[in-house]
């Protein structure tokens, strides 16, 4: 399940960075079922295997069990006139039988779309997340790769756009974005250990609320020129602004800070970015659509008197060949989030790392062998290098990998049955590194 949302998450990626190129009736997004009735209903049950399910390294002991998924979902789409209103929900249990645990993702997808003429659009959209997967919580990149607890993590995150045709061929499109985090492992819930330095049991952080609890606000604005009815140029400007909102101490500290760990608060991360970049959105016929965004991202760390000036880039290719049949490749790079925080023992602030700065790049194709078999692979990596934290964690990198295949046979409008593979491998040097393959077979229903 998790990787069917990174795979539709991706493909988001591609056809919002695509959308300013025309400005449709939002009724001609919706698919031919989608367009027959508003709702739909769906239910998938599988049966997996799976051989490390808490993406451990295999020092700690992975842990192999069989188990089986079982996931609805409900969506609805509405589409009066000049106004698309669309909302799904997708519920995920799964059960492993070796220690009889469950692990669950719940994800509501919302969106508002409505042209008050042909040339101005307003869209509204909300993503809400509660998962333990890390690639469920960030589907491009990603900040936690490891996957330390079956604990439920929250993600929300909402937009804004306003898109405008000044003139036949100049453009304008302003929004705002903001990306909640709420992890739900504290201080508190980590194991207490006995200290014989204070002569009682305590916990060490930090914890994943800790490193990673924050909110993130993006502003944007894109001027576009239409050079050609294939070619859009566009010269963009972007705010970003993390706010890291743990009261937790980012040492691997006791409950209460000590000489010998001073409390580094998790906020001295904040960071306020300026992005500068100039692109173009490119057709090439009906079936191949480019996206270009190539520039710089400023970051000042006020709280650590300190800055940094790195490249940005954001590119898409997706190319319809057949019909039915596409494929999508793409690449991005910036600054962003990371769960590693610096050394055992941070001294000073100035010990921390800051960001990671990460390239992922990402290709998947869905190709359609019969009417009725279609088959789909996904695949992403990415490197992190991390920003700051002295000797030992400055400059040095990690790499993850995820993958996917899938094929599915439908045997009528209402049914279908699947086998896939999924892996997952972190390469790392902080001793985190592991692998992660599930193997699944199951069925599929959707009236």
């Amino acid at each position: 399940m998790k990787y069917l949302l990174t795979a539709v998450g991706i493909a988001a990626i591609g056809a919002t960075a695509l959308q300013g190129q025309s400005n449709p009736n939002p009724n001609a997004q919706l698919t031919p079922q989608e367009q027959s009735k508003f709702w739909s209903l769906s239910a998938a049950l599988r049966g997996f295997y799976e051989d490390n399910y808490k993406a451990v390294p295999k020092s700690i002991g992975q842990l192999r069990s069989f188990g089986f998924e079982v996931s609805p979902s409900v969506s609805v789409n509405w589409a009066p006139a000049e106004t698309l209103i669309g909302a799904s929900y997708v519920y995920d249990l799964k059960w492993y039988e070796k220690l009889h645990q469950t692990d669950q993702t719940h994800q509501f997808n919302g969106k508002l779309i409505h042209n008050f003429t042909p040339r101005y659009r307003l869209e509204l959209t909300d993503s809400f997340v509660l998962s333990s997967e890390p690639t469920v919580i960030d589907d491009t990149i990603v900040t936690a790769p490891i996957k330390r607890t079956l604990e439920d993590n929250l993600r929300n995150h909402a937009g804004l756009l306003l898109a405008a045709e000044l003139t036949p061929t100049m453009g304008v499109e302003l929004g705002y974005e903001n990306t909640f985090y709420d992890y739900r492992n504290n201080l508190s819930d980590l194991p207490s250990v006995f200290d014989p330095t204070v002569g009682s049991d305590v916990r060490f952080g930090p914890s994943r609320s800790a490193q990673l609890d924050r909110d993130e606000h993006l502003v944007k604005l894109d001027l576009r020129w239409k050079v050609s009815p294939e070619t859009t140029a566009i010269l963009g400007y972007q705010f970003q602004f993390r706010d890291y909102s743990s009261d937790e101490s980012l040492n691997p500290t006791p409950a209460a800070p000590t000489p010998a760990f001073p409390n580094v608060p998790s906020n001295v991360r904040n960071s306020r970015s300026h992005f500068l970049f100039v692109g173009a959105d490119q057709s090439i016929g009906p079936d191949l659509r480019a996206s270009l965004r190539v520039g710089a991202q400023y970051l000042d760390y006020y709280n650590l008197h300190s800055d940094k000036i790195s490249p940005y880039g954001d590119a898409s290719l997706t190319y319809t060949y057949l019909p039915g049949s596409y494929a999508q490749v793409g690449v991005k790079h910036e600054h962003a989030a990371t769960d590693i925080v610096g050394p055992a023992l941070i001294l000073t602030r100035g010990d921390i790392v800051k960001d990671q700065e990460a390239t992922s790049v990402y290709a998947a194709v869905t190709h359609k062998f019969t009417g009725a078999l279609v088959g789909s692979a996904l695949g992403q990596y990415q490197n992190s290098k991390f920003n700051g934290g002295g000797p030992g964690f400055s400059g040095v990198d990690e790499n993850f990998f995820l993958g996917n295949v899938n094929l599915a046979y439908r045997w009528n409008p209402y049914l279908l049955t699947e086998i896939g593979y999924e892996y997952n491998r972190l390469d790392s040097k902080f001793g985190r590194d592991y692998t992660r393959n599930r193997a699944y077979v199951g069925v599929r229903a959707t009236y």
